[in-house]
């Protein structure tokens, strides 16, 4: 059996740097550069003071693959079938645009750019750069499981990604929620519970028409807060036995279908959850 589980793109063992510079060279004009973990990533967007200083890859991949082995963990823990004999690869690729890329072949590279860019979001919190990771481990989940919002078209005759980031984004903040401890804490909750909110309204875009129209700030906002509240109704955090991805994924997908069905596309700023 394959081994299963998140592993470092740099692990040959487990993974193969050479195809994910392969992928790299083809989703990417010019090509994203795969980082080694002894490099050092400078901010592209300087002149922003502490939040501008040099990172090193290596300690940025563990914190990375620690989010994403977290989230992984609670799904085998609740007996998701769908991560048997599946493993993922992560690692960090340097680009002219700050982006993640979440292939079929089981890889997951991340731009250390979005970090810098995270850490200005002004209502960030302690959760916000984990719930990129979690959103981008949704992409993956939604080929495994066969989820039908990988469809072409959308019921309403959509032909761009929005349903399935905004999917993702919904799956993401419920496996970023599913783990954080302070979910038992009002207090604590109640500071960082926004930031999950925050970090998927910060990455709304308005080119409606485009095909990677990813949904708008207000959307991403909106099903985020869907599954945040997805896991605070299953209750104690990190031990939620009915969180399985083909479920998450389902509840999602549901949520965007009532949406759209009683807004239309896009929502307004004025939508609610029902």
């Amino acid at each position: 059996m394959r081994r299963s589980g998140i592993f470092d793109v740099n692990n040959p063992m487990a993974c193969s740097r050479w195809a994910a510079e392969a992928l790299l060279a083809r989703s990417r004009d010019p090509p994203a550069r795969l980082l080694g973990n002894e490099e050092m990533i400078l901010d592209r967007a300087p002149g922003q003071g502490p939040l501008s200083m040099p990172l090193k890859i290596g300690p940025l991949a563990r914190d990375l693959e620690k989010d994403l082995r977290a989230a992984w963990d609670a799904l085998r823990r609740a007996g998701d079938p769908v991560l048997e004999g599946r493993h993922l690869c992560v690692g960090l690729a340097a680009s002219v645009v700050a982006s993640t890329e979440a292939t079929q072949a089981g890889f997951l590279l991340f731009d250390p750019q979005i970090y810098y860019d995270l850490n200005r979001f002004p209502g960030r919190t302690m959760r916000t750069s984990s719930a990129i990771a979690a959103h981008q481990l949704a992409h993956p989940l939604q080929v495994w499981t066969g989820d039908p919002v990988l469809d072409v078209t959308s019921p309403q005759g959509e032909g761009h990604a929005r349903r399935t980031e905004l999917q993702a984004d919904c799956a993401g903040a419920a496996l970023v929620a599913a783990l954080a401890p302070e979910i038992g804490n009002a207090e604590l909750w109640k500071v960082s519970r926004p930031g999950l909110r925050a970090a998927f309204a910060g990455l709304g875009d308005l080119v409606i028409f485009d095909r990677d129209h990813h949904g708008l700030a207000q959307e991403r906002s909106l099903v985020a807060e869907h599954g945040i509240r997805l896991i605070e109704k299953l209750g104690r955090p990190g031990r939620q036995k009915g969180l399985l991805a083909a479920w998450l994924l389902a509840e999602c997908r549901g949520l965007i279908d009532r949406m759209d069905a009683r807004y239309g596309v896009p929502w307004p700023a004025t939508a609610d959850l029902p």
